[in-house]
């Protein structure tokens, strides 16, 4: 893979596949799972995040909760 990279101009890993061939397609399906996949991630690292910082100040019950 290296190599790869190393003559093309472009190269796409993983899930940038999927979304190149849904935005190429213009298939409102793909579009839209690629979208919901987009939010459930803002979502997991905002959980993150808040967890992080709440652990920080002493607040522990939101990692209390996520070990159930």
């Amino acid at each position: 893979m290296p190599w790869f990279a190393t003559i093309c101009d472009y190269v796409l890993f993983g899930e940038e596949v999927y979304a190149a061939g849904a935005v190429l397609s213009e298939d409102p399906t793909q579009i839209g799972g690629l979208a919901g996949q987009d939010l459930g991630k803002m979502l997991a690292f905002g959980l993150m995040a808040l967890g992080i910082v709440l652990y920080l100040v002493g607040q522990s019950w939101l990692a209390n909760l996520m070990r159930l």
